[in-house]
């Protein structure tokens, strides 16, 4: 096997070992600058969300080579920082003692993958079983898929390279929101085969991040007590990139400038009132009652992305129909979980589907 094929392998070991520890992980993570430099690369990223919904973050890095080794633990330094709280480590098949004492002085553990062997066999992992997100075939179809996207205009996969680089879990949600309801419209126009299944796909997978991202709002309300958390909510929801007043000062010039433009240029009246030019989205009260339900479900919601992207990975890539007691078996949640777990998923596709969920999702995933 070569080098490049060991590193890729590792990577997917990587993925798949943090499954088997419940993170929700992505590899091939590009992070940009705010002017859209990409700045590096992340091989593996996990989040795991504990019962009180406090993210922890997982970053591993595969790629081989004894320099690049040295110089993968100062960027791991730097990701510690920038996904706080976080766990990070080198795992490569060709790691040196000297590599493993320099990370471990950075606070980094490092690996060699004749001690991935041992955990793998003390969590019960199956050497020659690959599912979901990280089976290799998976990975080639997702890229097809994205280099079939990339020609598209409208820049439609923007939210997918700049999740892991946006802080803010309610921006998120309305850039999402937003994005899934263009596609979902864009998919009625399209007759190719290849491109409705790319387009099918990219719905599926901004639903499972929507998830992660509504955990993560969840996250950031979960200490508030209830009196004050709508309050709290609506702040946030409205702020965006923007401050709330900013936006309201923004909303009001607006509005000044229609008024006086009607009155003095169209010597009439305008149509538009102040109140029309609302902050708050149409979505916003069921939003907060989804949320709502899942810090109350805490220990079971915060699985809910597991279920999603298995669905996507292991079900609907491969054209094939759900075997449930096998989903509920590789998504590890625990039993007395897996019933509300999976409910939370579905609540997830029914608030941003409010009408009409879509027959390649309804017609398996509502089906038991």
């Amino acid at each position: 096997m070569s080098d490049k094929e060991l590193s890729k392998e590792t990577e997917l070991r990587a993925r798949r070992l943090i499954w088997y520890l419940g993170y929700f992980a992505r590899g091939n993570i590009h992070i940009y600058s705010e002017e859209g430099q990409e700045i590096t690369e992340i091989d593996v990223l996990g989040v795991r969300f504990d019962e009180i919904l406090h993210p922890n973050y997982m970053i591993i890095e595969t790629k081989s080579g004894y320099e690049k080794g040295f110089t993968s633990i100062l960027k791991l330094k730097g990701f510690q920082e920038y996904f706080p709280p976080s766990t990070v480590s080198i795992m490569r098949y060709d790691i040196t003692p000297d590599i493993i004492k320099f990370a471990g002085s950075m606070g980094i553990r490092g690996y060699h993958l004749s001690r991935i062997d041992e955990m793998e066999e003390d969590l019960g992992i199956e050497r020659k079983l690959w599912f979901g997100s990280f089976r290799a075939e998976s990975i080639l179809e997702i890229n097809s898929h994205i280099s079939l996207l990339r020609k598209a205009r409208g820049g439609y996969l923007d939210p997918y390279f700049n999740f892991w680089n946006t802080r803010d879990a309610f921006y998120k949600i309305k850039v999402l929101v937003n994005t899934i309801e263009l596609l979902s419209n864009k998919l009625e126009e399209i007759d190719e085969g290849s491109i409705k299944k790319a387009v099918q796909w990219l719905i599926l997978e901004y639903i499972t991040l929507f998830s992660v991202s509504v955990l993560e709002a969840a996250s950031d309300l979960y200490s508030l007590p209830s009196h004050q958390r709508k309050r709290i909510f609506l702040t946030k929801l409205i702020s965006g990139k923007l401050a709330e007043k900013e936006k309201e000062e923004l909303i009001s010039n607006t509005y000044k400038f229609f008024d006086e433009y009607s009155r003095v240029v169209m010597r009439r009246r305008p149509n538009l009132k102040r109140s029309d030019l609302m902050l708050v989205p149409p979505y916003a009260d069921d939003l907060y009652n989804m949320i709502s339900n899942i810090i109350k479900n805490s220990k079971a919601s915060r699985f809910m992305p597991r279920y999603l992207d298995l669905y996507t990975n292991e079900y609907f890539l491969r054209n094939k129909k759900i075997a449930w007691e096998e989903l509920h078996k590789y998504a590890l949640v625990p039993d007395e979980y897996c019933l509300l777990s999976l409910k939370a998923s579905r609540d997830v596709i029914k608030f941003l589907f409010p009408k009409n969920i879509p027959y390649f999702i309804s017609s398996e995933y509502f089906s038991e």
